[in-house]
C-alpha cells in the first residue's frame, strides 16, 4: 500500500470534501507491476506513469495512471507534488509544491493536522 498517497487522499476527502471515509474505503494499487518496458512505451508516446490519488463520484483510488507528460500532473518531477482539483463552480485549479527537505514536509503535515482539528 502506498501510505503517503492514501493518507493525503484521506485527509482531503475527510477535511475538504467533508466525507467521512477510512483507509479501508480507498482502493490502492501500487507500482510493483510497472515494468521498464511500460515506462519506455509511455515515454515514447509522450506520456508518463504517475501514482495518482483520485476522489470521484464516491470512488476513492490510488493507482498508477498513464498521463501526458505535458499535462500539469505529468510535469511534476522529482520532489514536486501536485494537486489538480476539478470543481463545478471553479473549473480546474492546479497547485504544486516542492518539498525536498523533511522540514517542509513536517510543516505541511502539521498544517494539515491543525486545519483538520480546528
Amino acid at each position: 500500500m502506498d501510505g503517503t498517497s492514501s493518507f493525503k487522499l484521506l485527509i482531503i476527502v475527510n477535511s475538504v470534501l467533508k466525507i467521512d471515509i477510512s483507509l479501508d474505503d480507498i482502493e490502492v494499487e501500487g507500482i510493483s507491476a510497472i515494468t521498464p518496458e511500460m515506462l519506455r512505451t509511455e515515454y515514447e508516446a509522450d506520456n508518463t506513469i504517475k501514482l495518482v490519488a483520485t476522489a470521484e463520484n464516491g470512488v476513492y483510488t490510488v493507482k498508477p495512471t498513464v498521463i501526458a507528460r505535458e499535462s500539469f500532473l505529468g510535469s511534476c518531477d522529482g520532489w514536486e507534488m501536485g494537486v489538480e482539483i476539478h470543481s463545478d463552480i471553479y473549473g480546474i485549479s492546479y497547485h504544486k509544491l516542492y518539498e525536498k527537505e523533511p522540514i517542509p514536509t513536517a510543516a505541511s503535515m502539521m498544517r494539515d493536522a491543525v486545519n483538520i482539528y480546528s
